[in-house]
């Protein structure tokens, strides 16, 4: 079976001399149409450059409220002892504000309204204990049963002895 492939271009005889169509295992065959005119042409390159166009249209953009956000107030402020203040306010709601000591210690706050309407507020700090964030929507972890409480006071009770001493290897 083979299948015959029309390239309307007149120019390709270099590309026709690395093709063999009467090669028995080819499967294409290939024909070079010559008497094609220049308006034949021409309608040929315009439809192949409005398709290129139109597979290179930027996708459309979605307005929505955040897209047109403005930022209302900044400030900045950083002092050579390496403490810092930072706070912003935007059109749509988010604000934000933290202080502290580059690599040391930070304290700030955060707010937004979430998609579903509702106010989110977080406030947290972060020091040599680690980040400790405070906020009405964050997940509450559920008490620890009277068992595991206890359990955990007889542990603390009752440290665990250390039973293995090293000893020098002797060979």
């Amino acid at each position: 079976m083979s299948t015959t492939i029309i390239i309307p271009f007149s120019s390709l005889d270099l590309f026709a001399s690395y093709i063999r169509p009467d090669h028995p295992h080819s499967q294409y065959q290939f024909q070079f149409r010559k008497d094609l005119n220049k308006s034949t042409m021409f309608k040929f390159v315009v439809l192949a450059v409005l398709v290129g166009l139109a597979a290179a249209q930027r996708p459309t953009q979605y307005s929505s409220p955040e897209a047109a956000a403005e930022v209302r107030s900044f400030s900045s402020d950083v002092s050579p002892d390496g403490s810092y203040r930072y706070s912003f306010e935007t059109s749509n709601g988010i604000a934000a504000q933290e202080q502290g000591v580059g690599g040391v210690q930070a304290a700030g706050a955060a707010s937004h309204t979430s998609p579903e309407g509702v106010p989110i507020a977080l406030t947290y700090t972060a020091d040599e204990n680690g980040f400790h964030p405070e906020g009405a929507h964050l997940p509450v972890p559920p008490p620890v049963p009277e068992y595991v409480g206890r359990a955990l006071a007889w542990i603390a009770a009752h440290p665990q002895k250390e039973e293995y001493v090293a000893k020098p290897l002797r060979f």
